[in-house]
C-alpha cells in the first residue's frame, strides 16, 4: 500500500508517460508492469485501481484470493475482485489488461480428479467477480 501511494505522488495523469509493454506472439502488447491487488480488501482495492488507472496504469493484476485478510484461500471479507469490478465499471475494457489467477490442482477447492473442470468453474468465477467477459492473462496460482 505504501509503494502504490508513493508511486502515484510521483506519477499524475499530466506527467505519465505510456507505459512501456511487452509485444507477445499472438499480437498482444501486455503492459509491462502492473497494479498489485494483493492483501486489499474490496473498498482498497476500488480506489488503488482508480487511482492507478489515473496515474496511468492499464494492467491490473488480482486473483481470486486476493482480499484484506491474505491470501488464505477462505477470505473471510470476500475476494477484492468485486472492488475492482467498480473501478473498472463503464471503462472500455479493450484499453485495460486484466491478470487473474486460479489454484492449482489440490489447492484451494481445486480437486486432483476434477482438475480441469474446477479450474474452468474458477475462472467463470473470477469473471464474474471482475464483472468483464473476458481477462487477458489467467495464471494458475502456485501449480
Amino acid at each position: 500500500k505504501i509503494f502504490l501511494g508513493m508511486f502515484l505522488v510521483l506519477a499524475s495523469p499530466a506527467s505519465a508517460s505510456p507505459m512501456p509493454t511487452f509485444h507477445l506472439n499472438n499480437g498482444v502488447h501486455m503492459p509491462a508492469v502492473a497494479a498489485g491487488t494483493w492483501q486489499y480488501d474490496s473498498e482498497y482495492a476500488e480506489q488503488a485501481v482508480k487511482s492507478a488507472l489515473s496515474a496511468g496504469f492499464s494492467h491490473i493484476d488480482t486473483a481470486h484470493n486476493y482480499c484484506a485478510d491474505g491470501s488464505t484461500g477462505q477470505c473471510s471479507t470476500g475476494s477484492n475482485q468485486a472492488g475492482i469490478a467498480k473501478a473498472i465499471k463503464g471503462i472500455d475494457r479493450s484499453s485495460l489488461f486484466i491478470t487473474t489467477k486460479v489454484p492449482g490442482c489440490g489447492r484451494q477447492g481445486i480437486s486432483f480428479d476434477n482438475c480441469g473442470k474446477d479450474s474452468v468453474a474458477a475462472a467463470d468465477k473470477n469473471l464474474e467477480e471482475l464483472g468483464t467477459p473476458y481477462v487477458d492473462l489467467l495464471l494458475v496460482h502456485f501449480p
